[in-house]
């Protein structure tokens, strides 16, 4: 008789249960009291009813009928674990209305993908239904249907609601107006959705209004009718609107997405990890958010994607959510990418731990290991320490490297050894090399040993022409500086004379002109010429540390 009888209704059960005696007859009449608050939407007081029925008939919870009807009370009155507990019976399982009122209570949670599994593509189950429990099932229908994308599936299920007309409560008129403007929006009708918002953002509704103002702004920003700095601060002003719900949890991900999109990934991902805390404690999907995340992640360590944010945040979200990490070839390809990060600021010694855990998980192919053992010991000489370089060199020799590779790998343990002092070994390792990086180490390894007549013809081989350059770039100015230097402490003023004649004129257009004249001064005192102030000068000078410097940057070494 709907909700205008329900009154009469109840008062003739109340005057029925005057009446009886019988402990069966008193159990019949409550549960018929418990089926009319159902049916006019009361879930607590039917819950209250089947509580004093099961006190009267022992064994009725055992009843798949009971049951259905306690899952379904629990759903309504806001109870959705024990509804799930109960319509998940076995005996229920593929019971079409105990799967109606499983989805109910999935949708109330915002375990959409779990509602739109159990829900019917149709409403005819709810044909008979009171008004009271076809429209909020109707709805949550529709919703489920444009959450899975399927508008036209939302549309019928909508039009269902016309027969009521004015009659709909406020709360769920502005659930239908919010819900057709999605499946306008879904439609590219972005202005009708745009109507349909406008109404529910003003009406007496404070959870389909919050709603509708985050749908208006995700859709103002998509039109580019707002820019992503706007659309952040109304969600941010938004976000206390509405508190600890799938609502919230939505404002949350678009903070954090947008927060993304705007270069703080930090702060992106916290707030996308916030979500997640705030949907699991709710019983509330977390798949899609999990999934954005993981994408970041991937996009910033595995497709190269932090190179566009600074070190120091890259190397914190690697830290911070560690369980984003892929697996496989792609955690690798991760982990690499932190370690270099680790290196940009000087986190050598972690950086080499890094490289070091990936190596003893042994998940490298043997054709990744020796580039990796050679990025490794260039981080061990970068920190100083030439024996882990050596070791390292060694531990990741293989067959099958290519040339180049094979070359750079001798460079290293030739400057590894150079460090250690060995000079003959250090100078033996690059027999055969002729390359100019090759003349690079040979005179930084005589330089260091202050064997300067060698350093100074290795460096010889590094200079341009004079007569056919125009201008030296800085880093042969460098050279031609550095040759100076040699030549000074070497003691042979003719080459350092000759020097100073083939290459003033350019050495004046540089930024280390007046070193150089200060250095090839033949008269005069200076104190830069004496021979402890050019040695002092000389301990500063590292030929070959552009070579390392460059693993900095993930540019392995060069030529």
């Amino acid at each position: 008789g709907g909700s205008s009888s329900f009154s009469d209704n109840r008062q003739e059960y109340l005057d029925i249960l005057k009446t009886l005696t019988e402990d069966q007859e008193i159990a019949d009449a409550m549960l018929q009291m418990a089926l009319l608050h159902f049916a006019n939407g009361f879930g607590h007081e039917t819950l209250g009813y089947l509580d004093v029925v099961n006190g009267y008939n022992e064994g009725i919870e055992d009843r798949p009928s009971f049951l259905a009807i306690r899952g379904a009370a629990n759903a309504l009155a806001g109870r959705y674990e024990e509804a799930i507990a109960d319509l998940e019976t076995p005996a229920l399982q593929h019971q079409a209305e105990a799967k109606l009122w499983r989805g109910y209570a999935a949708a109330a949670t915002e375990q959409w993908s779990l509602a739109e599994s159990l829900f019917p593509r149709t409403n005819a189950l709810l044909d008979g239904y009171p008004q009271k429990l076809a429209v909020p099932l109707t709805l949550y229908m529709a919703e489920s249907a444009l959450r899975s994308g399927d508008p036209q599936r939302a549309s019928n299920f909508l039009e269902s609601l016309d027969v009521f007309g004015e009659d709909l409560e406020i709360r769920h008129k502005a659930a239908l107006k919010y819900l057709r403007g999605e499946m306008y929006r879904q439609n590219d009708q972005p202005e009708k959705a745009l109507a349909e918002w406008k109404w529910v953002t003003t009406a007496r509704d404070r959870l389909y209004s919050t709603k509708a103002r985050l749908a208006q702004t995700m859709l103002t920003l998509s039109e580019g009718m707002i820019s992503e700095e706007q659309a952040l601060e109304r969600l941010e002003n938004m976000r206390f609107a509405w508190r600890d719900d799938g609502l919230e949890t939505q404002i949350l991900q678009n903070i954090g997405m947008l927060r993304i999109k705007t270069g703080r990934y930090y702060d992106g991902l916290a707030q996308l990890r916030e979500a997640i805390r705030l949907a699991s404690y709710n019983f509330i999907d977390t798949e899609f958010i999990i999934d954005d995340m993981t994408a970041i992640f991937r996009q910033l360590f595995v497709n190269g994607g932090a190179k566009n944010i600074p070190a120091l945040e890259a190397i914190t979200i690697y830290n911070e959510f560690p369980e984003l990490k892929p697996a496989g070839q792609d955690g690798i390809t991760a982990a690499l990418t932190f370690a270099e990060y680790l290196v940009r600021v000087d986190l050598l010694q972690k950086a080499a731990e890094t490289m070091e855990k990936v190596l003893e998980d042994r998940a490298m192919t043997n054709a990744q290991i020796p580039s990796l053992g050679a990025r490794l010991a260039a981080i061990y000489l970068l920190d100083s320490e030439p024996n882990s370089a050596i070791s390292a060199l060694q531990r990741t020799g293989r067959s099958g490297m290519s040339d180049q590779l094979r070359s750079e790998r001798r460079l290293l343990r030739a400057r590894a050894l150079s460090q250690l002092g060995m000079v003959d070994e250090a100078i033996a390792a690059l027999e055969d090399m002729n390359s100019k990086i090759a003349d690079r180490l040979r005179a930084d390894i005589y330089w260091r040993a202050n064997d300067w007549d060698k350093s100074a013809i290795a460096l010889f081989r590094l200079m341009p022409n004079p007569n056919s350059s125009e201008r030296l770039s800085p880093q042969e100015a460098a050279y031609v500086l550095n040759a100076a230097v040699a030549l000074k402490l070497s003691g042979d003023s003719n080459k350092l004379s000759r020097l100073k004649s083939d290459f003033s004129d350019l050495m004046q257009r540089t930024a280390i002109a007046n070193s150089f004249n200060v250095v090839t001064r033949t008269a005069g005192r200076t104190t830069l010429g004496d021979r402890e102030t050019m040695l002092n000068i000389a301990g500063e000078v590292d030929i070959f540390r552009g070579f390392l410097d460059s693993y900095k940057e993930g540019d392995n070494g060069g030529s």
